[in-house]
């Protein structure tokens, strides 16, 4: 049977909260959800007092879908995918505490959550993926695949040195991927001897596109410095794995 709901919040600090979830038969064998969340914090914690912006503070959202098919008895396929975004300043700012000076001479700012940062923090994070699951009774056994690919990308900005003075200042970006696949065989419901065999395969990339570092910390190399790096990995694996029961229960 079809189904909605939906939530919405205010709180604190200017914060909304949003969310939403359906889910409806789309004929006989075909059937769908949906669900939604959204969060905005609109006040920060603190202040960049140099730029007189509010830090401490996020905007995030995402989507997930699933769609069922059911062609006969034994088929199940499920399809899912998903996608999130976020954007904060929460984790970046770098703070003087009180009783110590930063580069430029400056001590406290009088509020923990205030900075004097000659860049404005922020960390982003954008990333999504599909999977498919394929089930298959055979009678004496199950057959299960399950195949997903994900992306992903992050990356922060943020006054390493926490001054006013452009000392080191960072930007981090990385670009992720990644794809597996898995088979098992698995035993019947109403097998007494429960079992299951399969293989596994990963193959994932990961690229840090690039590390920068700007200032005058890199004088010496012309006032910024790039890092790239690349990783690659695959993986296989096989399992199998038997509980044989030693007694009727």
């Amino acid at each position: 049977d079809p189904a909605a709901e939906a939530t919405l919040s205010y709180g604190n600090k200017d914060t909304v909260r949003a969310g939403a979830y359906l889910t409806a038969g789309l004929g006989s064998t075909l059937a769908a959800n949906v669900a939604f969340n959204y969060a905005n914090q609109g006040d920060g914690f603190g202040k960049n007092l140099l730029t007189d912006k509010d830090i401490y503070k996020y905007k995030t959202w995402g989507v997930r879908g699933k769609l069922l098919w059911e062609p006969g008895d034994r088929t199940r396929v499920l399809l899912s995918g998903d996608y999130a975004s976020e954007d904060s300043s929460m984790s970046a700012p770098r703070t003087i505490l009180e009783g110590s000076i930063d580069s430029a001479g400056e001590g406290y700012t009088g509020d923990y959550y205030d900075v004097r940062n000659n860049v404005d923090p922020h960390t982003y994070l954008r990333g999504g993926g599909v999977s498919l699951r394929i089930d298959q009774d055979l009678n004496w056994a199950q057959l299960v695949s399950i195949s997903a690919h994900r992306n992903a990308r992050t990356g922060q900005r943020y006054d390493q040195d926490g001054s006013r003075r452009d000392v080191s200042n960072v930007l981090y970006r990385q670009k992720d991927k990644q794809f597996s696949q898995e088979l098992q065989l698995q035993s019947s419901a109403d097998s007494s001897i429960k079992w299951i065999a399969g293989l596994y395969y990963l193959d994932l990339t990961a690229l840090q596109r690039p590390l920068a570092l700007a200032g005058t910390s890199q004088t010496a190399n012309g006032g910024f410095t790039h890092r790239f790096a690349r990783l690659h990995t695959t993986s296989q694996a096989a399992f199998a794995q038997a509980t044989v029961p030693l007694a009727d229960t």
